[in-house]
């Protein structure tokens, strides 16, 4: 797939979405993950100690000496909405390999949003890989509007929240997917062919690339 040669979605891709695979992987999409921004200032909560009686608060305000204690918990903003996640599957199973406490297991969830959230004036430009922060995504039948996934707002999830899958990209689009990112993180663009420069006969640029197939 090109970036610098406008194609739309329906263009880019034969297959967008496959079944999703028993385990947590690379380019699920999950209902139900908190979609946020921490505010600043920022409120930093600890258990309270009337958090046992029915009617009180479970939390309360302390002040920013938080670094030194334990327990304490930050107060956001959030909505519950879709995500898809952005780890590659080796990061996402290293916790589980390497037997941590389940607890201890996460992913990086990228939020995915309606493509209605946008200006109109923005849905051709999206639809057609034109915007780095923003990755299109084709409707899904019921399951899924065409939306979109805003690259902006990455942040860890515990693995056990993200049990919810709808449906997860084919291998293909995963592929996309990175390439995009790669764009969104470096700001830089992979052409699609190149010349070898010995012999400047044209090549795919994704020959260069090795994806290892999910197992």
């Amino acid at each position: 797939m090109t970036m610098s040669n406008p194609i739309t979605v329906s263009e880019a891709l034969d297959e967008w979405y496959t079944d999703v695979s028993p385990d947590l992987s690379q380019g699920d999409i999950v209902r139900f993950v908190p979609q946020g921004l921490i505010d600043a200032p920022m409120t930093i909560c600890q258990p309270a100690d009337n958090s046992a009686q029915v009617g009180k608060a479970r939390y309360s305000v302390i002040d920013k000496s938080y670094s030194q204690r334990k327990g304490v918990f930050l107060h956001a903003r959030f909505s519950m909405g879709l995500g898809i996640v952005v780890w590659p599957d080796c990061q996402i199973d290293k916790g589980k390999n390497q037997k941590r406490p389940e607890r201890e297991w996460f992913a990086a969830l990228a939020p995915v949003f309606p493509i209605t959230k946008l200006d109109p004036s923005l849905h051709d430009n999206v639809r057609t890989f034109g915007r780095a922060q923003y990755f299109p995504l084709p409707a899904k039948a019921d399951d899924l509007p065409e939306s979109y996934v805003d690259l902006r707002y990455i942040w860890p999830v515990r693995y056990s929240l993200l049990a919810d899958r709808i449906t997860a990209l084919t291998q293909e689009a995963r592929q996309a997917f990175a390439l995009h990112r790669f764009w969104f993180d470096t700001g830089a663009q992979i052409n699609e062919n190149i010349n070898c420069p010995h012999c400047q006969k044209l090549i795919k640029s994704s020959s260069l690339l090795r994806f290892k197939e999910p197992e």
